[in-house]
């Protein structure tokens, strides 16, 4: 991915601020290296949009600490809210998480 494609994704994101858009653009951003940004892009889409994809990739990034400070309770607790939210990643994060800690 080139920055071209990323300010396209961004463009549209910025057109047409979908949970779907915004959560691309995390992507393009944490594929890229901005993981600060991503971080903050998937925050707006979780917050505005409730989105689970958003919580659970919140969770994933507090959990292995990209983008933010790791913080391992605030991080299976976004992953618990993506998982309210409907969201078939996080069980999977937790899971995961569950059996490295066994």
């Amino acid at each position: 991915m080139n920055n071209l494609d990323i300010e396209l994704i961004e463009f549209r994101a910025q057109q047409n601020p979908t949970a779907d858009n915004l959560m691309l653009l995390a992507g393009a951003k944490l594929f890229s290296g901005q993981e600060q940004a991503a971080f903050t892009i998937a925050s707006k889409a979780a917050y505005e949009y409730r989105s689970g994809e958003a919580y659970s990739f919140i969770g994933e990034c507090l959990i292995q600490g990209r983008g933010v400070i790791r913080d391992l309770e605030k991080g299976i607790k976004a992953l618990q809210r993506a998982i309210s939210l409907g969201d078939e990643i996080a069980p999977m994060i937790l899971q995961r998480l569950h059996k490295v800690a066994a």
